[in-house]
């Protein structure tokens, strides 16, 4: 009658593991699914965030030189800084596309 029992003693135990190894494999193939529909990989989508901070440095250090030598308002500023972040965000957004 309890035959079955260490049986399904051991499936039980089973599904911890399992339901982890079914996240990873979804997480994995929405990675690759991303992959082929942008054809952007991992290591492509590293180097477009680094060199988007890089240009970004090189946007932002002469405009904080300005500010910090007092040739350029305050709302100026804040409006350049605004529109440099706005377009580092736009610009990033299009390597992510929704739904994706």
């Amino acid at each position: 009658r309890f035959a079955a029992l260490p049986q399904l003693q051991e499936a039980l135990a089973k599904i911890p593991e399992l339901i982890a190894a079914n996240a990873t494999a979804k997480t994995e193939l929405a990675r690759l699914q991303l992959e082929a529909q942008t054809g952007i990989t991992r290591g492509a989508t590293k180097g477009i965030l680094a060199w988007t901070i890089v240009l970004i440095l090189v946007i932002v250090g002469p405009i904080t030189w300005l500010a910090w030598a007092d040739k350029m308002s305050s709302d100026a500023l804040a409006f350049l800084f605004g529109t440099i972040i706005g377009a580092a965000f736009t610009f990033l957004r299009n390597f992510f596309p929704r739904g994706a």
